[in-house]
């Protein structure tokens, strides 16, 4: 039931962030990793005591990263299409982690010398503290089933988490507000909503859901950022069975998924053929694979087909005017001295590519060819 616990929290903040923005987040793991590591920093390597800790990562750190990234980028994100909101926030999820460990590592160490534990928690294994008792207490509430108290921390704020965020969507003023700028921002600014502010309201939300699943999960698995991403698209079957719209519904779908994870690694000699129970990270692939089962029964496209136009026009092609010879000029000139370059047709040293600097083109005209094919799937095909 933790698997489960663990998989509602990161569900529902999924959830909070397409309900209330349009933007699926796939970044969500990583906020988690780069709050539960400023929490290990300051608990283990500066000794700030646990409540103050969580304070300082949860409420205040995790929110100010919401409202900077909600008005740097996520807020034109929301207006972006839909591949550019994917995009997006992969690159966050790329790019939080590594300025965190920079900022700790490079900065706070090498430059400021404030002590910091940096990478101590990963390289060397060191467990990082719970906001439980260290070290964790075990309680039996059934027989035969220990609890600690870093798994009961998970089960109280996960339930909290979820009534909360209920209540907030379908209860608030601020709730509604924010699902009107989501399903039409034109019609809800016309009744006076201000859709930069709920944006920010949606973001901040979001971020402390995220943070305080990451400090939960830091004492239960590895401080490493890409642990956190994989449990969060573990928990995208939730998502995908509350119909990316059910708070409740994708923390009740967590709960399911845990325990079907759970059942499946531990009883997989008994309950599935020979040959599955043999296969090497089947249990590891189990919600992945829910994922699939479900996007085939949840996935059909319910939307209205007619009745309504689009709002925003399509953006003019920025070469209408133009020759022919004026659009296909700059990339001949381009080509030609790319190939001038790589195959050492100049004289001088500076203007021919040596070894190292043509296993480099190489290189790039691989990737190249890689995301070309992109444009063929998701720019004319229309799929992502």
């Amino acid at each position: 039931m933790v698997t489960g616990a663990i998989y509602s929290i990161m569900a529902s903040g999924l959830v909070l962030t397409y309900t209330t923005s349009g933007i699926f987040n796939f970044a969500h793991g990583a906020v988690a990793f780069a709050t539960a590591y400023l929490y290990y920093q300051l608990n283990t390597g500066l000794g700030v005591p646990i409540v103050p800790s969580v304070i300082i990562c949860v409420f205040l750190f995790a929110p100010l990263l919401g409202l900077a990234l909600d008005r740097i980028l996520l807020r034109r994100l929301a207006k972006a299409p839909v591949y550019a909101r994917i995009v997006g926030t992969i690159g966050l999820l790329i790019a939080l982690p590594a300025l965190a460990q920079w900022l700790v590592v490079t900065v706070g160490n090498e430059v400021l010398d404030l002590g910091l534990a940096g990478n101590k928690a990963t390289i060397n294994g060191v467990p990082v503290p719970g906001i439980g008792p260290t070290p964790a207490d075990n309680y039996h509430p059934l027989h035969g089933v220990v609890l600690t108290s870093d798994q009961l921390a998970v089960f109280i704020v996960a339930a909290i988490a979820a009534a909360v965020l209920w209540f907030v969507i379908r209860r608030t003023r601020v709730g509604l507000e924010m699902r009107a700028v989501v399903d039409r921002e034109s019609l809800a600014a016309i009744r006076g909503v201000n859709a930069a502010r709920t944006s920010a309201v949606a973001w901040v939300l979001t971020m402390v859901l995220a943070g305080f699943g990451g400090v939960l999960l830091a004492p239960l698995f590895t401080l490493q950022d890409f642990t956190f991403t994989l449990v969060v698209l573990g928990s995208l079957a939730a998502v995908v069975f509350a119909g990316l719209r059910s708070i409740p519904i994708a923390f009740a779908g967590g709960l399911l998924l845990g325990v079907v994870q759970n059942l499946i690694a531990g009883y997989n000699d008994s309950i599935l053929p020979g040959f599955l129970a043999r296969l090497s990270g089947f249990k590891a692939a189990v919600p992945f694979l829910l994922v699939l089962v479900l996007l085939l029964v949840f996935g059909r496209d319910r939307s209205r087909r007619a009745g309504s136009i689009a709002d925003d026009a399509p953006r003019s092609d920025h070469r209408h005017g133009m020759s022919a010879l004026r659009r296909r000029l700059p990339w001949v000139v381009f080509t030609v001295l790319l190939v001038a370059f790589s195959l050492q047709w100049f004289s001088p040293g500076w203007a021919h590519a040596d070894t190292y600097d043509q296993t480099v083109i190489a290189q790039s005209l691989a990737m190249a060819i890689i995301f070309l094919s992109f444009v063929v799937v998701t720019g004319f095909g229309g799929m992502i």
